[in-house]
């Protein structure tokens, strides 16, 4: 019976999923008149198709990477947003820079309060004129925050296209998965089959026979699980693409081809590129801006009155007593010469350059560890590919070969194959992890866009920008 309790074991252990030694098995000697029930071949276990694996259907959609950056691109309401939120910058930029409007009023000058009809009237135009170039002053700030709105959408932009590759691979990721765990599932119906018929023989107990169940079973929900995880990727794709109609498909592209980055250009390029840096040090400058603009307030502006009246009443034929009056004056800065506006334009000044220098700090932060994320999965791939997968592969070969000579159990077989799925399924795992850093290094590292875009308050160092 010792070939039974073989035939058993190895049944079992396609549930434990054990290390298989990488040696030889031979026929085991048996007592005379027992015969080793052999399953015969069947006709789908063979090196040169991958069994479980289904071809997609032809009438799918394909979509490239290029085409749903492209769709994303022009369809998402993100990026026409930022648009809006640089015309209403350009707008406030152009508003700053307006002369106050003049002042057209009535005028009227010792009048009896029992006798309307004496003391004079007229009308006047009174205009308030800017001093020490606070109108320019104030459209620098503006263009300042003008820039900054240019760098933030196009940060959005880079934001946008990291997620769509990243949802891409990681689509591509579940795509193959599937069809990996299509495999394995198929792979553990199959020894279902083969335990029946060994419990059949005799060569497996009851026990065998469950725990194989149960094995097909948890496949069959890892294969539930890996679409469910397709359909998920596949509506956060569509919702970055902004095309709820778009119809899943394939996604053309090889997982296999992650970029080979190089560390030092990488950085260099970051650290010179980062529209989250170039956003920091454009904030500096607007702060230097609204210090100019503060310290300009000290200069008071020029308040020019001019106008004409007359005698209320009759005057007589023939006599003109109308009267022409000017006033022109300004505001003495002696208690308000807006130090206060100064100072804490001085003090934003400070936070802002030493801001320049914590987001510098922080990209080098993420840079390292995402970098390192990324050299982790690729050296892991990279083990995968030369290595582990080929080894899993020629142990799977050798066990079919030696089956078909009938010098190896057919559960050897599937334990093999079965650690063969696994290990490329692994694989793939490590790929998407590649990907996903690769994607975020290559996109300057994008973190959340909102804390880009100006607030758009108007600081002009102090001073409300209603009276100019």
């Amino acid at each position: 019976m010792r070939g039974r309790m073989a035939l058993a074991v190895a049944v079992a252990s396609l549930v434990a999923l054990p290390v298989v030694a990488q040696h030889e098995h031979h026929p085991q000697a048996q007592p005379p008149g027992t015969l080793t029930p052999q399953p015969p071949l069947p006709p789908a276990l063979t090196p040169s198709r991958e069994r479980g694996s289904q071809a997609a259907p032809s009438d799918l959609p394909v979509y490239s990477l290029e085409e749903l950056e492209k769709r994303a691109l022009e369809k998402n309401p993100a990026l026409a947003q930022a648009e809006a939120v640089i015309r209403a910058a350009d707008a406030r930029r152009v508003q700053v820079g307006l002369l106050p409007n003049p002042v057209v009023g009535y005028t009227a000058e010792d009048v009896p309060v029992d006798d309307t009809s004496e003391g004079k009237h007229g009308v006047f135009v009174a205009q308030e004129i800017p001093l020490g170039g606070k109108l320019r002053l104030s459209r620098d700030v503006l263009e300042q925050d003008l820039a900054q709105t240019r760098l933030a959408a196009e940060f959005q932009r880079l934001l946008l296209v990291s997620e769509v590759r990243r949802l891409y691979y990681r689509t591509l990721a579940a795509q193959t998965r599937i069809e990996l765990r299509e495999r394995l599932a198929e792979l553990t119906r199959e020894a279902v089959d083969v335990t029946k018929q060994l419990y059949n023989t005799g060569a497996a107990d009851a026990p065998d026979q469950l725990a194989v169940e149960n094995e097909a079973l948890m496949r069959e929900s890892d294969l539930s699980a890996a679409r469910i995880e397709l359909d998920q990727t596949w509506a956060a794709l569509r919702a970055v693409v902004a095309d709820p109609d778009l119809e899943p498909g394939r996604l053309a592209g090889d997982l296999a081809q992650i970029p080979d980055l190089d560390r030092t250009e990488l950085r260099t390029r970051l650290l010179e590129q980062s529209p989250e840096l170039q956003v920091a040090r454009g904030r500096a400058a607007r702060a230097e801006a609204v210090v100019a603009r503060a310290k300009a307030e000290r200069i008071p502006d020029l308040e020019i009155e001019a106008g004409v009246r007359q005698p209320r009443g009759n005057a007589p034929r023939g006599t003109d007593e109308r009267e022409a009056f000017a006033d022109i004056g300004f505001r003495l800065p002696i208690f308000n010469r807006n130090q206060g506006g100064i100072a804490a334009a001085e003090a934003e000044l400070a936070r802002t350059r030493l801001e320049e220098q914590r987001v510098r700090l922080a990209l080098e932060g993420r840079f390292a560890e995402t970098f390192g994320r990324y050299r982790q999965a690729a050296q892991r791939a990279q083990t995968y590919r030369e290595g582990v997968l080929d080894r899993a592969r020629l142990a799977y070969r050798q066990y079919l070969d030696q089956y078909q000579q009938m010098m190896a159990a057919y559960p050897q077989v599937l334990i093999t194959e079965r650690m063969l799925i696994q290990t490329e399924e692994a694989y793939v795992d490590t790929l998407a992890r590649a990907w996903d850093a690769s994607v975020t290094l290559q996109t300057f590292l994008p973190a959340e866009s909102s804390s880009l875009f100006p607030s758009f308050d108007n600081d002009l160092g102090g001073v409300s920008e209603a009276r100019h």
